[in-house]
């Protein structure tokens, strides 16, 4: 299923070339109960990967709500909502969340040290980068990302959304005394979440010296974003923009 997840974040990013961080419905493209339920378990697959970049939605379709179409449905355990056409469950997700996730499992699985020996001023200078030289075809999804281990580690496997939005809630507590905002912190782990603690170690020292939480955590985090995946300094800072809007 890397595939769609592939697929999926190229249509993104070509449909949304801000990469913002807000979540978007993901639509279905098709009125075929089996392409519905090919889309259904791709997205599946892809909030498995990357847990903190979807939740789930309902979207509107073009599906006539009808006994068949309701029973084909069912018959896939895909939920759905009862109108005059059928509002099925499908998955939201946040293009800037999504890219970082995705370079993650990239970094995790080329293991390469051309990440510190390029600069990228965009997601799409990575991803370019990175399929000039075949590296991009060789990924493969190997059962578990670093971050769904993570998470599987510390929450247990098949844990719930609202487990994890508590367990990152906890995590807060042990930042909060930097004055980093809740909203903030969220957002800064859905990104990065498994580098949290890299990232919260490099703010605590600098809020120790400037006593400035926002600040601080600015600043840890383009060091990470430069350091890690070899983001230029204006395109880090672009995206904290975004994350500490």
């Amino acid at each position: 299923m890397i595939n769609f997840c592939d697929d999926l974040l190229k249509q993104i990013n070509k449909n949304h070339q801000d990469s913002g961080i807000d979540f978007i419905n993901v639509p279905y493209i098709d009125v075929d109960i089996r392409l519905v339920d090919k889309q259904y378990k791709g997205l599946m697959q892809c909030k498995k990967m990357f847990p903190t970049a979807f939740k789930t939605s309902y979207v509107n379709t073009e599906i006539k709500n009808n006994l068949l179409n309701r029973i084909k449905l069912k018959g896939k355990n895909i939920p759905f909502v009862n109108e005059s056409s059928l509002k099925v469950q499908s998955f939201a997700t946040s293009p800037l969340i999504f890219n970082l996730q995705y370079i993650a499992f990239t970094i995790d699985e080329i293991k390469e040290d051309d990440f510190t020996e390029n600069t990228f001023n965009s997601f799409d200078e990575f991803f370019s980068f990175y399929e000039a030289r075949d590296k991009m075809q060789g990924l493969v999804y190997r059962g578990n990302t670093s971050f769904e281990n993570y998470l599987n580690s510390e929450l247990g496997e098949n844990y719930s959304s609202g487990q994890l939005i508590d367990f990152i809630d906890r995590y807060y507590d042990l930042y909060k005394q930097t004055d980093i905002t809740p909203k903030h912190f969220r957002l800064l782990y859905s990104c990065l979440g498994q580098y949290i603690d890299n990232i919260g170690n490099d703010a605590f020292d600098l809020f120790m010296k400037s006593r400035d939480g926002q600040l601080s955590w600015r600043d840890a985090t383009i060091t990470f974003l430069k350091s890690k995946y070899s983001f230029s300094s204006k395109f880090s800072q672009t995206i904290c923009n975004k994350i500490f809007s």
